[in-house]
């Protein structure tokens, strides 16, 4: 069996750093490309942050359910029920997002995501430290 710690860095990089850093690395891109600026507002408008949120709590998702330990139950089901809840609401406000035939509330959006984003990886590594467990 990998130490928690391990396993959490071994998800952490691909899912976590790739997951995020790609593709706001190629909006900002865009942005730069087309002179305009460059901040959350610009970089989540279209609710990038929201689908990289059901990604990754998908992902964790899978690790834990696929565990072969039968310890900690009850904080296992709490993690995949908090992680489900968060995949599933960002994934749902993305629907949202692309299909507003008005205009959205940017700021809503981009904090919005934001924050749903960094409870998703955190719920998304309690879930992967648990899968070890």
């Amino acid at each position: 069996m990998k130490s928690p710690l391990t396993k959490l860095v071994r998800w952490f990089i691909p899912t976590v750093v790739i997951a995020v850093i790609l593709p706001l690395g190629v909006t900002s891109l865009a942005l730069l490309t087309h002179e305009r600026s460059l901040n959350l507002a610009a970089l989540s408008e279209r609710g990038e942050l929201l689908i990289i949120a059901a990604v990754i709590g998908a992902s964790a998702i899978g690790e834990l359910a696929g565990s072969r330990t039968h310890r900690w139950k009850t904080a296992k089901m709490a993690c995949i029920c908090a992680t489900v809840v968060l995949a599933a609401l960002s994934a749902a406000w993305f629907g949202i997002v692309i299909s507003a035939t008005v205009k959205i509330g940017i700021d809503v959006v981009s904090f919005g995501s934001l924050g749903l984003l960094i409870c998703t990886v955190l719920s998304s590594a309690g879930c992967v430290l648990l899968s070890e467990v």
